[in-house]
């Protein structure tokens, strides 16, 4: 019998890194949506605030902050994917009640994870 594990595929780090520093903002959007959203809105917000002569030096913040952003989505992003596939594995030889057993579980504690259910349950 084959094992299947079911998942979503992974961002790229260098590429959020490349579309963040070409695009700013809206190279955010590959790797967090909502930062890029707030990013974007934040932008003209920004320019507003601040006269002409210092608006250059407002970019030289806020083009690594959305660097920045963007490479700790990423890796929140991929780290959340390999956990999930973490628990596919250690679920999967596990008889059908104790698989359903730990699921609920994980669904009725959010941010736990299966270690957590063991020690619980011992």
């Amino acid at each position: 019998m084959s094992q299947f594990i079911l998942t979503r595929q992974r961002k790229s780090l260098i590429a959020a890194i490349i579309l963040t520093l070409l695009f700013g903002p809206f190279g955010l959007l590959y790797a967090s949506v909502t930062g890029g959203i707030l990013m974007l809105i934040f932008l003209p917000i920004l320019f507003v605030l601040v006269n002409v002569s210092t608006a250059f030096l407002v970019i030289l913040f806020y083009w690594p902050a959305c660097m920045c952003w963007s490479v700790v989505s990423t890796v929140k992003y991929n780290n959340e994917i390999v956990e999930y596939e973490n628990l596919q594995k250690r679920l999967f030889n596990l008889p059908v009640e104790e698989k359903n057993k730990i699921i609920d579980w994980l669904q009725r504690h959010p941010g736990k994870t299966i270690d957590d259910y063991y020690r619980n349950a011992s």
